[in-house]
């Protein structure tokens, strides 16, 4: 099995002065740069974008295909778009048949007219698609915590739409 080392020190350039630096005195930071970085796996920034052209279908062959879809907007800086990934996930598995599954960034300039078209404004925001007529229905944020909510709705949806 191969093994991959990642370095990546962009992940931890949010922080806040008092996480980054060190009780040491403060030249050392402003002269020699030397700072806290931290520790993590993979960088989101990087993996979420990635694994959506891995596994997701892209938006443009989606809107165009007879299956009603689910589409995700995010941004990767959106720390509740980080945490409601593993419910999208779950989402995936339980709907995968009946739904083509879509994560659009809303900050790649491609989907521009896409984010304006569904009035983005906040994040993440999901939509269940009937891609023949163009009716949508958001899930909305406040079921985002009931998995067996957003699973009625969405058997729901494609019961009127299928």
């Amino acid at each position: 099995m191969k093994h991959v080392g990642v370095f990546d020190t962009s992940f931890h350039q949010t922080m806040p002065p008092e996480a980054f630096l060190y009780a040491l005195p403060f030249e050392y930071y402003s002269e020699k740069k030397i700072r806290r970085y931290g520790f993590h796996g993979t960088s989101h920034k990087y993996v979420g974008p990635k694994a959506a052209e891995i596994a997701g279908i892209p938006y443009e062959k989606a809107v165009k295909a007879k299956k009603p879809m689910i589409v995700l907007f995010y941004a990767d800086w959106c720390g509740f778009c980080v945490r409601f990934m593993p419910i999208y996930e779950e989402l995936y598995k339980n709907h995968k048949n009946q739904f083509n599954f879509v994560k659009v960034n809303v900050e790649d300039k491609k989907y521009e007219a896409a984010v304006k078209k569904y009035e983005i404004a906040a994040f993440p925001t999901v939509f269940m698609v009937n891609t023949k007529t163009d009716k949508r229905e958001q899930l909305k944020n406040e079921n985002f915590g009931d998995m067996s909510k957003l699973d009625e709705l969405m058997n729901d949806f494609y019961k009127k739409n299928k």
